[in-house]
């Protein structure tokens, strides 16, 4: 298991569904923009953005008030799955979060 940090900005409003069960989830995406140091300007840049699926089943509640471009910090289990693009058949990598 790894335990992944991310600071960045919702990339939509956060979605709360109930599961058959009865449990509250919530779910959004946060990109994540890396940062490099020019050292011919010395200044910071911005320098590529990582786009993070996050799933939350706890403080639900508190989640569906966050709005598209709030920055959030997140914690929890980075979990990593592949599949095929069923139209170009490439291999797609995608990272998601499982806060609890």
């Amino acid at each position: 298991m790894s335990i992944k940090t991310i600071v960045g900005r919702l990339g939509a409003d956060t979605e709360v569904r109930v599961t058959q069960g009865g449990k509250s989830v919530a779910s959004f995406s946060v990109a994540e923009t890396k940062r490099k140091f020019n050292r011919d300007t010395n200044q910071w840049e911005d320098d590529f953005t990582i786009w993070h699926d996050v799933e939350s089943w706890q403080n639900t509640e508190a989640l569906s008030a966050l709005a598209k471009g709030e920055l959030v910090i997140v914690v929890g289990e980075e979990r990593d799955a592949s599949y095929q693009h069923r139209e170009t058949g490439k291999t797609v990598r995608r990272i998601s979060v499982r806060s609890e």
